[in-house]
């Protein structure tokens, strides 16, 4: 488990101990299975949660969060799309700043 701290910065910085936890050993009676305790596994468990609480959600992981490369410095999140200059080059001004208003004014919750 201390090999885990060579991950990333990330990993290093943490204060408290890096511990893996015991394997799963029967099977588990739960509504929603996720797979991966990265960025994209465990924002989807917290968000399906908050809309239904009732639900039973196991997150499964081989490693331990943040593992991959969510916690390897291994990527960019961009509000943006690439290659939008292009895209949007024969745009007005105003259509320019309309695509960008409506693609923000509804954020995630």
């Amino acid at each position: 488990m201390s090999a885990w701290r060579t991950i990333s910065l990330w990993m290093d910085q943490l204060d408290e101990p890096l511990q893996a936890r015991a394997a799963l050993e029967q099977d588990l009676d739960i509504d929603v299975a996720i797979i991966g305790a990265g960025y994209t596994g465990l924002w989807t468990a917290y968000y399906l949660k908050r809309q239904a609480p009732e639900l039973n959600i196991a997150i499964v992981e081989a490693q331990t969060a943040g593992f991959g490369a969510s916690g390897r410095n291994g990527g960019w999140l961009m509000g943006n799309l690439l290659g939008e200059e292009r895209l949007l080059a024969d745009s007005s001004p105003q259509q320019r700043r309309a695509s960008w208003t409506c693609c923000t004014a509804f954020p995630m919750r």
